[in-house]
C-alpha cells in the first residue's frame, strides 16, 4: 500500500521504471493484429502501431501493448497476469477481468470499465486521459504526471488499497468512489478543476497544493479531511470526517 508520507515525483518515476518493464516474449506469445476471439492463449502482444480487439479471450499470462499500439478488450476477456501499456499506446477494457497489475507508462489513453483488477493500477505520464469507472481495484490506484488537459475520471467503483493522484495537468472527476485506505490528491494543476462528490474514504483524505477550482461535497471520510495550500480554497459542504482541518475546516 502507498505509505502515508508523500513520495517525491522522482521516487515515483524511478519505481515506475521497474514496475512497467514488459514481460519477456516467449514462443507461446501471440501477436494480435485485428480480432482475437474466445480462445485460450498464453501471452498476447499488440505490436507497435497495430490495433487489436480481444473478445472473450482467455490469457493465462501477460498482455503487452507496444509503442503506439491500440488494444480494446471486450466482455468476458480474462487476463491472469499483468497488462503493460507502452508509450503512446491505448488500452481500453470493459466487462472483463485482470488478475494482476495494469501499468501505463507514458501511454496515451487508459480506460478501465466494469472490470475487476486483482492487483494495482499505475498510470504514469498519461498523455490524453485516464478512466476508471464502475471497476474494482484490489491494490492501489496511482495516477501521476498526467499531461496538461488530460482528464482523470474515477467513478462508482472501489479501490481496496490507497489512492494517489499527483502532478497531473488535467481535471479530476471523482464521484461515488470507495477507497479502503488513504486518498492523497496533491500538486495537481487544472483550470477546469477538481470535483469530489459522495465518495467514501476509509482513512484520511489529503487535498493539498492543487491549483484550480475545487468542489468537495458529501464525502464520508473515516479519519481526517486535510486541505492546505490549494489555490483557490476548496468549496463545498456536507463532508463527514473525524476532523476537518485547514481550508476544509468549514466544509462539513
Amino acid at each position: 500500500m502507498t505509505p502515508r508520507a508523500l513520495f517525491g515525483t522522482v521516487a515515483l518515476l524511478a519505481t515506475a521504471a521497474v514496475l512497467f518493464l514488459a514481460p519477456s516474449a516467449s514462443p507461446s506469445t501471440m501477436p494480435c493484429r485485428g480480432v482475437l476471439g474466445p480462445v485460450a492463449v498464453a501471452n498476447v502482444v499488440v505490436p507497435g502501431h497495430a490495433s487489436c480487439q480481444m473478445n472473450g479471450t482467455q490469457v493465462s499470462g501477460h498482455v503487452t501493448v507496444e509503442t503506439g499500439g491500440v488494444l480494446r478488450a471486450g466482455i468476458n476477456t480474462a487476463v491472469a497476469g499483468d497488462v503493460v501499456v507502452s508509450r503512446h499506446a491505448t488500452f481500453s477494457i470493459s466487462k472483463a477481468s485482470i488478475a494482476g497489475d495494469v501499468g501505463c507508462r507514458r501511454c496515451d489513453w487508459l480506460g478501465i470499465f466494469e472490470t475487476d483488477v486483482g492487483g494495482s493500477v499505475h498510470a504514469i505520464g498519461a498523455g490524453e486521459a485516464v478512466f476508471v469507472e464502475i471497476s474494482s481495484v484490489v491494490g492501489d490506484l496511482e495516477v501521476v504526471g498526467g499531461a496538461a488537459g488530460a482528464p482523470i475520471t474515477i467513478t462508482r467503483g472501489s479501490v481496496f488499497g490507497d489512492l494517489f493522484l499527483s502532478h497531473n495537468g488535467g481535471s479530476l472527476e471523482m464521484t461515488r468512489q470507495e477507497v479502503g485506505g488513504d486518498a492523497r490528491i496533491v500538486d495537481n494543476v487544472s483550470p477546469v478543476g477538481f470535483s469530489l462528490q459522495q465518495n467514501i474514504i476509509g482513512r484520511d483524505l489529503l487535498f493539498s497544493r492543487n491549483s484550480g477550482p475545487s468542489a468537495l461535497n458529501s464525502n464520508n471520510i473515516g479519519q481526517s479531511l486535510d486541505c492546505f495550500e490549494n489555490d483557490p480554497s476548496p468549496t463545498g459542504s456536507g463532508n463527514v470526517a473525524t476532523e476537518l482541518t485547514g481550508q476544509c475546516e468549514g466544509l462539513g
